[in-house]
C-alpha cells in the first residue's frame, strides 16, 4: 500500500466513524441509562439545540404545531452540523498532528539506519549500500528542512493540542475511571493515547537524531583519522545543532 492508498483510506475511515458518531447519537446520549431509538436520538439532538440558545430543555416534549415542528428542525440541523462539526475538528486535527510526528520520526530513523551502515563501512565490515558523508550531509539537510516545513505549517496548531490537552487531563483525568459513560470512557482514553504517543514520538525525534549524529561523530573523528570533515568544524557544528534540537517538532 502507498502513501497515497494510505492517506485516503485513514481519512475515509475517520470521516466515517465521525459520520456514524454523530448519527447514532453518542455525543447526546448515555448508552447506559437510555433505550436507544430514533425518536430518542431525534429529541436529544433538538434538546441539545435548545440548550445552544439558551432556551428549555424538555427532551420528552414533542411539537404539534407547523410552526414549532419548522423550529425544532432548526434546531436539529443547528445540532448535528455543530456536534459534527466539533467531532471532525478534534479528530482530524489529532490525525494529522500524529501524521506529522510519524513523517519526522521515520525520516529521522531512516536517517539512523544510514548512520549504521556507514559506521559498519568505518568498522571494515564492507556493505555496499553504505552512504558517503556527503550523502549523509545531504540527508541531514533534508531531515532540518522538513522539520522546518512540519513547524512553520502545525506549530501554533500544535501548541493549542498541548495547551487543550494539559488544561482538560490536569482537571478531569479523573472521569476516565469513573462518572461517566463507558462510551465516554473510551473515547477519553483513545485520546489520551494520542495525546502520549504524539509526546513520546516528538522526544523520540530529538532523542535519535542526537544519538546518530553523536555516533557519526565518533566514527568519523575518532575512528578515521583520515576524514576532511573532522579538522574543519563540520562535527561540532552537527553536534550542537543536534542537542539544541534544531529538528523537531515544536
Amino acid at each position: 500500500m502507498n502513501s497515497r492508498t494510505f492517506m485516503i483510506s485513514m481519512m475515509t475511515f475517520l470521516l466515517l466513524s465521525v459520520t456514524l458518531y454523530t448519527l447514532i447519537g453518542i455525543y447526546v446520549i448515555e448508552w447506559e441509562t437510555s433505550t436507544i431509538s430514533l425518536e430518542l436520538i431525534l429529541r436529544k439532538y433538538i434538546s441539545h439545540g435548545r440548550g445552544m440558545f439558551l432556551l428549555s430543555i424538555d427532551t420528552n416534549s414533542t411539537s404539534e404545531a407547523g410552526g414549532n415542528q419548522l423550529i425544532d428542525i432548526f434546531f436539529l440541523i443547528n445540532s448535528l452540523t455543530g456536534v459534527f462539526c466539533r467531532q471532525s475538528m478534534a479528530v482530524f486535527i489529532n490525525a494529522i498532528i500524529i501524521l506529522n510526528a510519524l513523517i519526522l520520526w521515520s525520516s529521522v530513523k531512516g536517517f539512523k539506519t544510514l548512520i549504521d551502515l556507514h559506521s559498519s563501512d568505518k568498522d571494515g565490515n564492507k556493505d555496499t549500500n553504505f552512504a558517503t558523508d556527503f550523502e549523509l550531509i545531504t540527508n541531514y539537510d533534508a531531515i532540518k528542512k522538513l522539520s522546518s516545513l512540519i513547524n512553520a505549517a502545525m506549530s501554533r496548531i500544535f501548541f493549542l493540542f498541548v495547551g487543550e490537552a494539559l488544561l482538560f487531563y490536569s482537571t478531569n483525568l479523573n472521569s476516565l475511571l469513573v462518572g461517566s459513560s463507558k462510551i465516554d470512557k473510551f473515547r477519553k482514553s483513545i485520546y489520551l493515547i494520542e495525546f502520549v504517543s504524539v509526546l513520546f514520538l516528538c522526544g523520540e525525534i530529538c532523542k535519535v537524531l542526537e544519538d546518530a549524529v553523536g555516533q557519526w561523530a565518533y566514527q568519523s573523528v575518532v575512528l578515521d583519522s583520515t576524514n576532511t570533515m573532522s579538522g574543519k568544524g563540520y562535527f561540532n557544528v552537527l553536534i550542537n545543532e543536534a542537542k539544541s534540537h534544531v529538528c523537531g517538532i515544536n
